[in-house]
């Protein structure tokens, strides 16, 4: 990941780990903090790492908030920064998940709590297309997207043509 100081424009890579697409960077409300993924050979990780603006933590600061064994998408930190919400196919299915987390040093504290299951083949997170399979966390709701498929079956009868 690279940052871009807006005052000096000075450009650095703040966070790197070989063979992995770190993504979907987003601060905690009070700054301090970043969740993040890192994917590799169709699996994701998500974590947790401090934010120091002059340098990015080393790997070894990365909190791992995921194990691995899953593929998690659109993290969104909690307004309270407590928690860490994530669309997750942990169950099979796309889903919400919420990740609980200490208050004090950002990791996990708990099992995953499920949110919104999804689990409909006509109406679900899975049928949004990659780019808008995203989400907003509220204090008091979550927004998302879901796509909805449908069909229809038309019935008609064929003319023929008379000589």
């Amino acid at each position: 990941a690279r940052m871009l100081n807006l005052e000096t424009g000075k450009r650095s890579v703040w966070l790197e780990s070989p063979g992995k697409n770190l993504h979907n960077f987003h601060w905690s409300p009070d700054g301090r903090w970043i969740v993040f993924m890192a994917e590799q050979e169709n699996r994701s990780q998500v974590f947790v790492a401090p934010y120091r603006e002059d340098e990015g933590p080393s790997e070894a600061e990365w909190i791992p908030i995921t194990d691995g064994s899953t593929i998690e998408r659109s993290t969104q930190w909690a307004p309270d920064g407590n928690w860490i919400y994530a669309i997750s196919n942990r169950d099979g299915f796309d889903c919400i998940w919420a990740y609980p987390l200490d208050p004090r040093t950002k990791r996990p504290s708990g099992q995953a709590v499920a949110v919104f299951h999804a689990h409909g083949s006509r109406l679900s997170l899975r049928n949004a297309n990659q780019v808008s399979r995203e989400m907003s966390v509220a204090r008091d709701r979550i927004v998302f997207n879901q796509g909805e498929i449908t069909g229809n079956i038309w019935m008609t009868d064929v003319l023929q043509e008379q000589d």
